[in-house]
């Protein structure tokens, strides 16, 4: 059985360029760590135009770590965790350690976030990490249903518009209107 608040989370504030480094400092040393990230193409250069894609987080400075770290996260906040060194291989300097941070209070309390809460957040990671998949996605293509009350049902798309798809299910005398990330291809 599962003890009420395991699944909990704390939140951790840093600065907005250390969050991607604190999440994976952390889930590299073991703990159980994460921040909701997104693949976003940036575009460098005149002619020609370099496209490079790079994970960005979802909520510059906050890292979620289980709750049951609560205590060594806050040791860990009040001692020195990061210094620079020499990295021969890379031939520069490099950051070792953790990148500051503390352990969001809320007045004389430290926030607790349960794991159901975050379901939004988690959706709205996934929505953005199937980007790239959705612009393959055409009129005439047999499609399944992702979550939800019609998870796993077999439509056809008819027609799209935009993050919506018009979705024309056997038997259903009208299409439904659905947002594209809560359908997936399916091939034949």
């Amino acid at each position: 059985m599962v003890e009420a608040g395991q699944n909990d989370w704390c939140i951790l504030r840093t600065q907005s360029a250390n969050t991607l480094g604190l999440a994976a400092a952390l889930t590299d040393s073991g703990w159980r760590a994460w921040t909701p990230t997104e693949v976003i193409t940036r575009h460098h250069g005149r002619r020609p135009i370099v496209r490079q894609e790079i994970t960005v987080p979802l909520m510059p400075c906050l890292v979620f770590v289980g709750w049951t770290h609560l205590e060594e996260m806050i040791a860990l906040a009040r001692s020195t965790m990061s210094y620079r060194t020499w990295d021969p291989a890379a031939k520069r300097m490099v950051v070792r350690g953790y990148p500051h941070f503390r352990v969001l209070q809320v007045g004389d309390r430290y926030a607790r976030v349960t794991d159901s809460s975050l379901t939004g957040v988690r959706l709205a990671e996934s929505t953005r990490a199937v980007k790239v998949k959705q612009l393959t996605l055409k009129p005439g293509a047999q499609v399944r249903m992702i979550g939800g009350l019609l998870d796993g049902l077999l439509g056809k798309v008819e027609t799209i518009s935009g993050r919506f798809a018009q979705v024309r299910f056997p038997g259903w005398h009208m299409p439904l209107a659905t947002a594209v990330h809560l359908i997936e291809e399916v091939k034949s």
